[in-house]
């Protein structure tokens, strides 16, 4: 199936608090990642839709669109289905939703996606 929409990139607000971790406020590693990618490649900010859900769940609109039990961020949704490219690291998601949620997985396709250099190993 060809999607045809941008895919949504779906991160966590970049402070939260966990109370089950305890006082403070966290930030992801993860997340911050992909952050990076964003502000290096300031065109990936214009290609996708990109949603910040709070630390609590429900996280937005993600588990409608990958189930309940699948709402870690970062995850990169395509909400049509795979494209072309896509194929080779998403998994499924809810009804015709593909989703990747492996964050070095995210960034070998935006890389392959959107002709971007490839991440060091």
């Amino acid at each position: 199936m060809t999607e045809t929409t941008h895919p949504t990139l779906y991160l966590l607000k970049t402070q939260f608090s966990d109370p089950d971790v305890g006082p403070g406020t966290f930030y992801c590693p993860d997340c911050n990642m992909i952050e990076g990618l964003l502000s290096a490649f300031h065109s990936l900010r214009q290609t996708l839709q990109i949603e910040y859900v709070d630390f609590s769940k429900p996280r937005g609109a993600l588990p409608d669109l990958a189930g309940h039990e699948n709402q870690s961020c970062p995850q990169l949704i395509f909400p049509n289905g795979d494209d072309d490219i896509s194929r080779q690291w998403s998994v499924e998601g809810m009804g015709k939703t593909r989703r990747i949620d492996n964050t070095k997985h995210i960034a070998a396709y935006l890389s392959a996606r959107y002709d971007l250099p490839s991440r060091h190993p």
